[in-house]
């Protein structure tokens, strides 16, 4: 079987008596155990140059040819093979079982090491990942053919995945599809003030409750930072100062704590802030003022707000390499 990372900060460790051979990006690697290896290759394309090692049953050393069964010296250390651009980066592996350890007519699971792989893929950007079974005698009736490889990419894999996850048939998405009963009078009136006096639709706003923008609604500062200046560290405009992005509202009865900061524990913490127009300090959302909301319309508020929880996503964990 080889397998095939590209895009991979690729910064193996081999040698020695080793049984890994392995290659990392921010703590995700290509590990591959060989002590069940007859033979295993290992390539790594970095900082100009191709390096490899190869191990036969664990130990290191040089195959004079190709094959498990080509003559084997033991070696220690890395080989340089050619030069590549600085640019490039990326694992290959290949690896032939060791006939000694499995049973007769024993086979790889192609469709599972591909699941294994996709879900590797998932967690790193950018990561490219094919594998390939080489052609091997047939093995009873079957005609299974993996000599061209598979290809697995995701981009975007962190963000792609948590566009997974979604709350849909809320009170409120009820309500809006017909159905009368399914948010309180309080909850009503709750959408009456999101939408009118409260001002809370300015910025929460669209399907998802947010207009995907940055706005400094003056949150007071807690934690161990004197000020978390927001969106500036990125854009180091004077006008992102203190700005932090919009929070989507669905489901936000269950995401407390609130704010960037974690400072607001409940949702009756919020609507209080808001009410009181956030912080007196400079560059704050001209929009972010007094609302004066009696007692019973910030129950109204909340209540509405719960409105919003919906069914979620029901993910279990993957099994991971």
């Amino acid at each position: 079987v080889e397998l095939v990372m590209t895009r991979l900060h690729a910064g193996g460790k081999f040698g020695g008596g080793s049984y890994t051979a392995s290659g990392g990006l921010h703590g995700v690697g290509a590990s591959v155990v060989n002590a069940l290896a007859a033979r295993l290759d290992v390539e790594v394309d970095r900082e100009g140059h191709t390096w490899a090692a190869s191990f036969r049953r664990g130990v290191t050393g040089e195959f004079a040819g190709p094959g498990p069964a080509a003559d084997f010296s033991r070696k220690s250390g890395l080989r340089q093979l050619s030069k590549v651009t600085r640019r490039a980066t990326g694992t290959r592996i290949r690896f032939w079982p060791d006939r000694q350890v499995f049973i007769k007519d024993a086979r790889f699971s192609f469709e599972a090491l591909t699941e294994r792989a996709r879900q590797t893929a998932y967690l790193v950007p950018g990561l490219t990942i094919s594998i390939r079974e080489e052609p091997a005698p047939p093995v009873g009736d079957s005609d299974e053919d993996h000599t061209e490889p598979e290809r697995i990419k995701q981009e975007a894999a962190i963000a792609a995945f948590e566009r997974t996850l979604i709350s849909t048939n809320s009170p409120f998405d009820r309500s809006i599809a017909g159905d009368t009963t399914a948010l309180s009078a309080s909850a009503q009136r709750g959408l009456d003030l999101f939408q009118g006096k409260a001002r809370c639709v300015l910025c929460h706003n669209g399907p998802n409750f947010t207009d995907n923008k940055f706005h400094h609604i003056g949150v007071p500062q807690t934690g161990p930072l004197q000020e978390d200046v927001g969106r500036y560290a990125v854009t180091k405009r004077e006008a992102d100062r203190r700005a932090f992005k919009t929070p989507s509202l669905r489901s936000v009865a269950l995401t407390a704590p609130y704010m960037h900061t974690g400072g607001f524990k409940t949702l009756e913490e919020v609507v209080e802030f808001y009410n009181s127009g956030g912080e007196a300090v400079p560059g704050k959302d001209a929009f972010m003022s007094a609302l004066n909301l009696t007692d019973q319309e910030k129950k109204d508020l909340v209540e509405f707000m719960n409105g919003l929880t919906g069914e979620l996503t029901n993910m279990a964990p993957p099994k991971l390499p």
